[in-house]
């Protein structure tokens, strides 16, 4: 069972429109900025202010249903594809301003070797679990709670 601390429905047209002002304007381009884009990440915060103890572990504290998730993976990999942005050695996310400027979306690109390598390992670390029992377009940050025993099984 789940005890959700926040459940947010994506409307990815908005999300598609957020940008990390922190970070040079950069989009939702992997899933620590979706879930900061979403508020997922300062519910965390919040919550963790009266849980010292709480850790986000996104496979086991960040749920969606597969749709959602394959939805989500695929937005990410749109969003350096119709973006000029690139990776350097110390993966910090950059704008690559040498053929279209800061923001300008463009044509979808094959994605370069680099960020595709990144890509792969933020959706093996950050991708959030599987719960069919959420609708579609839904996420949720929560905790796993073990079932109550059923008395009748004692």
């Amino acid at each position: 069972m789940i005890q959700e601390i926040l459940k947010v429905k994506i409307d990815f047209k908005k999300l598609s429109e957020w940008r990390d002002k922190d970070r040079d304007d950069i989009p939702a381009c992997g899933f620590i900025g979706v879930y900061k884009a979403l508020g997922i990440v300062e519910a965390a915060q919040n919550y963790k202010k009266d849980h010292p103890d709480f850790e986000v572990i996104p496979l086991d504290n960040i749920f969606c249903n597969i749709a959602t998730h394959r939805r989500l993976k695929h937005f990410i990999e749109d969003m350096w594809s119709v973006y000029s942005l690139d990776i350097d050695a110390d993966n910090h996310v950059f704008w690559d301003t040498s053929k279209y400027p800061k923001g300008k979306k463009h044509y979808a690109k094959t994605i370069k070797s680099t960020p595709r390598a990144a890509l792969n390992y933020d959706f093996a670390s950050f991708a959030p679990g599987i719960d069919e029992d959420l609708g579609i377009d839904e996420i949720v940050l929560g905790i796993s709670v073990p079932d109550e025993e059923d008395p009748a099984e004692a």
